[in-house]
């Protein structure tokens, strides 16, 4: 049962971390569009066209990263298990994650 309890916090955790991305993303993007939009940071030959663009390389790049914690937490929250610190990586997690939203929703606040 602990081991069942532990993998449904996991998906939990990636889910969160799912919206964390998607935040992420969705901050990336605005940021681009201010720099777009302003004719003094706006680099040479960008125009709103270029956010096509930008918003695949984001989703890839966050995307990535995303997948690359799956695999981490994965492990990382197994070795926990074995340690006896799950509910401890647990928290530590969560607010890492909590921090990256916190951060991406202050983005979108500028």
């Amino acid at each position: 049962m602990r081991t069942a309890g532990i993998f449904m916090l996991w998906i939990l955790l990636l889910g969160f971390a799912a919206f964390a991305a998607w935040m992420a993303h969705s901050s990336f993007i605005f940021v681009s569009t201010l720099i777009i939009k302003n004719p003094n940071l706006r680099p040479t030959f960008w125009s709103m066209d270029s956010l096509s663009g930008i918003s695949r390389l984001s989703i890839l790049l966050f995307g990535s990263c995303w997948l690359f914690f799956a695999m981490w937490s994965e492990h990382y929250l197994n070795e926990g298990s074995k340690e006896g610190t799950v509910t401890r990586r647990i928290l530590r997690l969560v607010i890492s994650i909590a921090l990256i939203i916190a951060v991406a929703y202050g983005l979108l606040w500028l």
